[in-house]
């Protein structure tokens, strides 16, 4: 007899954490959404226990993450919304900010440019809050 949960159902572990959503072979696979104890949640499509397609982090203080993952990471489009009010759209490989993408602050800053690393790298532009603008290559972190 196979005891191996398959199909649409259930588990709520003793640690507080929950999974609603499709099982094969003892995995999470299909759509579902997972409740950790420390009141993070994922939910989107799992493959072979692992978040592959889209999918949607969210984090208790309101940061939330939603795009493409693979094997558990962002990679490809994203949108992430930072608690603090920042926000960033564009592209991620294996969970960094890599490649075109657009970040801005709640003061009005805007930087539209090349990312590697989780850090702006390359050529881009960045619109201060008083108008102003930038635009050539650079590297680092702004707020």
């Amino acid at each position: 007899m196979n005891k191996k949960r398959n199909g649409k159902g259930t588990c709520a572990w003793q640690n507080g954490a929950k999974y609603v959503g499709e099982w094969k072979d003892n995995q999470f696979d299909g759509e579902g959404t997972f409740h950790i104890p420390t009141g993070e949640t994922i939910e989107g499509t799992w493959v072979g226990g692992k978040l592959n397609g889209h999918g949607k982090y969210t984090l208790p203080s309101g940061e939330l993450i939603e795009g493409e993952f693979v094997n558990d990471q962002p990679n490809g489009r994203v949108i992430q919304k930072r608690s603090d009010g920042v926000t960033f759209e564009g592209q991620y490989v294996t969970g960094k900010k890599c490649g075109q993408g657009e970040m801005k602050w709640p003061d009005g800053r805007r930087y539209e440019g090349e990312f590697k690393d989780d850090m702006m790298n390359g050529t881009g532009k960045l619109h201060g809050k008083d108008g102003s603008e930038y635009t050539g290559k650079g590297a680092g972190r702004i707020g």
